[in-house]
């Protein structure tokens, strides 16, 4: 199976308290998680589910307003609740899980992040930055929130995996595509108008099955069935 995004779950509730939760459907051991929250002068200080999955967190981005890419890999698989912690009562504390399937057991290959103030309304101009893979075929994913605004659109040659967070930080955009080439790497994205856009994205190296080979099959000479 290529990799790709398997489900996207997020709650972006806009009332006051120090966690967010989200029931993910059944997932498959062995697959990724990866999480994406978002903060206002309140930190994240964990991700944490209830199949004991550990988290790390890849990329900080930006300073007051802040979002945050965290990654769980092979995971145990089944029921799962991925919540995510601020250090105090917030009411801006959205969260996205999405499970990241037909993956390597080590499949990070890359990350970035980046906030832009005033990123152009060219396309394609709201981007991650750019990283560096290693493998192919692979996958990456990403996202974008325009604090306190309307989303952005997805880049050129991802597919949109739609709007997020409409409540409290700003409307966010989650997309993803195949890479099948190695090197730079970048996710974009295009604003609408201006202002602050925190941009975070990943990728991650697909699972190939080692190809089988049947051995050749010996031909008989017609002379050893003469009688």
């Amino acid at each position: 199976m290529p990799a790709s995004v398997v489900q996207v779950v997020e709650s972006d509730p806009g009332t006051s308290s120090t966690a967010t939760s989200v029931v993910m459907a059944t997932t498959v051991g062995g697959n990724s998680i990866v999480v994406y929250t978002a903060s206002n002068f309140v930190n994240v200080s964990a991700v944490t589910d209830t199949q004991g999955n550990s988290y790390s967190l890849t990329d900080t981005v930006g300073t007051d307003q802040q979002l945050k890419r965290w990654v769980a890999n092979n995971i145990v698989g089944g029921a799962n609740t991925v919540s995510a912690i601020w250090d105090s009562a917030t009411g801006i504390r959205p969260i996205l899980a999405a499970e990241i399937g037909g993956v390597t057991a080590s499949p990070n290959d890359g990350h970035a992040g980046q906030a832009q103030a005033t990123p152009t309304l060219t396309t394609d101009a709201t981007t991650t930055g750019t990283f560096s893979n290693t493998v192919q075929p692979g996958l990456l994913e990403a996202l974008s929130v325009r604090v306190f605004q309307g989303p952005p659109n997805a880049g050129t040659g991802f597919t949109d995996l739609g709007t997020k967070w409409a409540i409290s930080i700003g409307s966010a955009r989650y997309e993803s595509k195949a890479l099948s080439t190695t090197g730079s790497q970048a996710a974009t994205f295009t604003s609408t108008n201006n202002g602050l856009t925190l941009t975070a994205g990943g990728a991650f190296k697909e699972y190939v099955a080692a190809a089988s080979f049947a051995p050749p099959r010996r031909s008989i000479p017609s002379a050893f069935f003469r009688m």
